[in-house]
């Protein structure tokens, strides 16, 4: 898992904030025989009214808004090498301190 650096931006307005953070998971098959995946993992969700979190993009995942669960479900052919990316835009009140990754 890293994060892609070109689409993670921050930026800071009169009133709020918005930060948007992109990842990518990669996953290689190194095995002899195709295998079949479930690759979860989880953007943040926020119960603070005044912090507003938006899933962008989770490329064809089945994703749990309730929870932030995002599921990708992929078979790997052997030596097969695929990405699984996700984006998600934090906006919140300027004057507050957030850690976002």
């Amino acid at each position: 898992r890293e994060i892609i650096q070109s689409n993670s931006t921050r930026q800071v307005m009169i009133s709020s904030n918005k930060a948007t953070r992109s990842w990518r998971i990669t996953l290689t098959n190194t095995k002899h025989q195709p295998v079949e995946i479930a690759v979860k993992d989880q953007y943040p969700i926020s119960n603070d009214e005044d912090i507003e979190v938006e899933l962008l993009q989770s490329n064809g995942a089945s994703v749990d808004k309730s929870t932030g669960i995002i599921t990708w479900k992929a078979t790997l052919q052997p030596n097969e090498t695929k990405t699984f990316d996700f984006t998600y835009r934090v906006k919140y009140p300027v004057g507050k301190t957030l850690f976002i990754e």
